[in-house]
């Protein structure tokens, strides 16, 4: 994979920066994880309690920079390098809230995946260089046909599954890039914090598309089998209480 040119005049990288220096080298604070993953063109609040992530979010609010998520790879307090993950998403900091705990609900807005190459700090901040990844999105028929397949995939968690979010399926349908179709199908509810690191370490677009429909086949699985279970169970208490009355 052939890298941009490595930034030099600025060790943490400018938002404008970002925008226009896909696949660059580039070095910003690092705000790790616990069970959660940010996929790119995601905007989602997370909330920030430790010391060191809140100093990482208010350096690059305070400087309109970008921050390195990662997700953990070990739900523990007071991560080390080792514990973070090796792919994670470079995204901007947007509106910050301090709670009165004296936490932080920071809605964040995923750009581009991004490899972890090193941890370059970790006083009074973690700071990450990573270099991002350039994402391809052109179309061919078989890609054409897993983004259907995908969406059909989605329709039917719908119906089986009320807590699966309806609005999402219309804003698919308005997707035309097959790699943002398939991160924001993976966002879908019941995915484990592993499935979705899967979906972020997967850099091209048609094998994360069969990643995506694999997990959701498994999950409209899981849903039918569940829903045919609790429909059985129902029919087992109906008739029990027809019994007892009678």
């Amino acid at each position: 994979m052939a890298r941009s040119k490595r930034l030099k005049e600025d060790p943490i990288v400018r938002i404008a920066d970002v925008e226009g220096e896909r696949g660059a080298d580039l070095e910003v604070p690092l705000v790790p994880l616990r069970q959660t993953v940010i996929f790119p063109h995601m905007a989602l609040p997370i909330q920030v309690g430790r010391a060191k992530s809140i100093k990482a979010v208010e350096e690059a609010s305070k400087n309109k920079r970008t921050v390195f998520l990662v997700a953990q790879r070990n739900d523990v307090d007071e991560p080390e390098a080792d514990d973070f993950h090796k792919v994670g998403t470079v995204a901007i900091v947007g509106h910050v809230l301090r709670m009165p705990d004296g936490s932080l609900q920071v809605l964040v807005q995923g750009q581009t995946r991004a490899i972890l190459e090193q941890v370059a700090q970790t006083e009074p901040y973690f700071t990450a260089r990573v270099h991002t990844i350039v994402e391809e999105s052109k179309k061919t028929l078989e890609i054409e046909a897993l983004m259907r397949v995908v969406l059909g995939q989605y329709e039917t968690l719908i119906k089986l599954n009320e807590n699966v979010p309806e609005e999402v399926l219309a804003a698919l349908r308005n997707v035309d890039a097959p790699g943002h179709l398939a991160d924001m199908a993976g966002y879908v509810p019941g995915l484990s914090t592993t499935e979705r690191q899967t979906i972020l370490e997967s850099f091209e677009p048609i094998e994360r598309l069969r990643l995506v429909s694999t997990l959701l086949s498994r999950h409209v699985e899981i849903n039918e089998l569940r829903n045919k279970i609790q429909a059985e169970v129902s029919r087992g208490i109906d008739k029990t209480q027809r019994e007892y009355h009678l």
